[in-house]
C-alpha cells in the first residue's frame, strides 16, 4: 500500500505524511454513533487519505467515500504448525478401535460358544473353559497350541480363528511399520467449524475491522456460532499493532488461531521463514469473507474518481500483484507444505514408551495375580 500511495502520489503531484490513529485500529463505530479508528479520522477530516486498505463495508460507506477496490482478500485461518512426533501409542493406532473391540470381543465369545457345544457331547471340567481360552488367545499371539480333542468341530473353529488372527496379525504388522516410518504433521483446523468443535483452542481477531463486524452481527449460520465463542472466552479480539506479536507468541504454540486477511497471513509467515529458515505457520484450505479493499476519502472528496482511475490503471497492468509477490521475500514458500514426512532416524525411547509402559503394567498385573495365587494357597492349606 505504500507502494500504492507513492504511484498516486507521482502521477497527481502531492506530497503526504504518515499518521497513525491513537487507538490503533481500523475503525468502527461506537454505540454514540461516532466512528474510532482510521476511519473515524478520515470522516471527520482529520486527514485526507485513509489508506488502509478498508474493507468495504455498508456501515463505513455511510461515513466515508471508497476507491475502485484496489484488491480483494479472502479471510483465512492461520495456526500454528505441528511438529512432526512418533505417538509413543501408535502401536494402538494400526488397528481401529472397533477392530479392538470385536477381537476382545471374540477372544470371550469363541470359548464360551466352544466349552457351551462341548458340554452338549461329553461331561466337561471347568478347567477347560480356560484352556481353549488360552488356546485362542494363544492363536492371535502366534504362539503354539496344542488340540488333543476327539471332536473334529472343535478343530474347525481353531482353524478359522487361526486364518482370522494371520490377516489380522499380518494388517498390523504392515500398518505399524507405515505409521513408525511415516509420521504426520498435524495440521487440524481448516474451517471454521473445525475451530467451533474444538474447545481446545482460542480464536484471535482483529477488533475494529471490518470483518469482526460481520462476524460479531451474525443472526445465524458459522459465524453466529463463531460469535458466541466470546461467550465461552475462547473469542478474543486484539489491535492492529498487536498483529505480529499475537501471531509470533500465541498463534506459535498450537492454542491460539487468528483470522486475518490472506494476504496480511502470508506476510507474516513470509518473514518468519526468512528469518527462521522454516515455515512454523499454516493456512486453513477454507476462505470465507471475500471482501474488496480501497482506500478512504471524507464523504463528497472529488479526488475519489481520479484516484479510481489509476487504481484501475495499477490493477490492469498488473503492478499491484507484482508488488505483493515482490516487495515480501519467500511470499510464497510455505505454500503447499508436505503434511507427512518420512523418519529417517532410529526410534527413541521417547517414540515407544507406550509399548514399555504396557510391559511395565502386564509384569506388575501377573504379580499381583502371582501374590493372590500364593495367599489363596496358604489359606487352602
Amino acid at each position: 500500500m505504500a507502494k500504492v500511495l507513492e504511484l498516486l502520489a507521482d502521477t497527481t503531484n502531492f506530497t503526504y505524511t504518515h499518521v497513525r490513529p491513537p487507538d490503533g485500529i481500523w475503525g468502527s463505530q461506537q454505540n454514540d454513533g461516532s466512528w474510532s479508528g482510521m476511519v473515524g479520522m478520515v470522516s471527520r477530516q482529520e486527514v485526507d487519505i485513509g489508506l488502509g486498505p478498508f474493507a468495504i463495508d455498508a456501515q463505513s460507506a455511510a461515513v466515508v467515500d471508497f476507491t475502485w477496490p484496489v484488491t480483494i482478500e479472502y479471510i483465512r485461518i492461520l495456526g500454528g504448525r505441528g511438529r512432526a512426533e512418533v505417538d509413543p501409542w501408535g502401536f494402538l493406532f494400526p488397528l481401529d478401535p472397533l477392530v479392538w473391540a470385536s477381537i476382545l470381543g471374540a477372544l470371550l465369545v469363541l470359548p464360551l460358544a466352544v466349552f457351551l457345544m462341548s458340554s452338549c457331547t461329553s461331561i466337561k471340567t471347568p478347567v477347560q473353559f480356560m484352556d481353549e481360552t488360552f488356546n485362542f488367545t494363544s492363536l492371535i499371539l502366534n504362539q503354539g497350541i496344542s488340540v488333543q480333542s476327539d471332536w473334529w468341530w472343535e478343530r474347525v473353529v481353531l482353524a478359522v480363528w487361526g486364518l482370522v488372527t494371520v490377516v489380522l496379525t499380518q494388517s498390523y504388522a504392515g500398518n505399524l511399520m507405515a505409521l513408525l516410518a511415516v509420521t504426520n504433521i498435524p495440521q487440524p483446523f481448516q474451517s471454521l467449524h473445525d475451530i467451533v468443535d474444538d474447545h481446545s483452542v482460542t480464536l484471535l481477531v482483529q477488533s475494529g475491522a471490518a470483518k469482526t463486524v460481520y462476524i460479531t452481527t451474525a443472526k445465524v449460520g458459522i459465524l453466529r456460532d463463531v460469535a458466541d465463542l466470546q461467550q465461552k472466552n475462547r473469542l478474543k479480539f486484539i489491535k492492529t499493532s498487536e498483529f505480529v506479536r499475537s501471531i509470533n507468541t500465541l498463534v506459535r504454540n498450537g492454542h491460539y488461531l487468528l483470522i486475518s486477511e490472506e494476504v496480511l497471513e502470508r506476510a507474516v509467515m513470509a518473514r518468519d521463514f526468512s528469518r527462521k529458515g522454516q515455515c512454523d505457520f499454516y493456512l486453513g484450505r477454507e476462505g470465507f469473507l471475500p471482501l474488496m479493499y480501497s482506500l478512504a476519502f471524507s464523504k463528497g472528496n472529488c479526488l475519489v474518481p481520479v484516484f479510481s482511475k489509476r487504481i484501475t490503471m495499477m490493477l490492469e497492468s498488473g503492478l499491484y500483484n507484482h508488488w505483493v509477490k515482490t516487495t515480501i521475500p519467500n511470499f510464497t514458500a510455505c505454500d503447499n507444505l508436505p503434511t507427512k514426512i518420512v523418519i529417517q532416524a532410529s526410534l527413541s525411547v521417547a517414540d515407544i514408551w507406550g509399548m514399555f509402559f504396557l510391559l511395565a503394567c502386564g509384569l506388575a498385573l501377573s504379580l499381583f495375580v502371582l501374590c493372590l495365587e500364593l495367599l489363596y494357597n496358604h489359606v487352602h492349606q
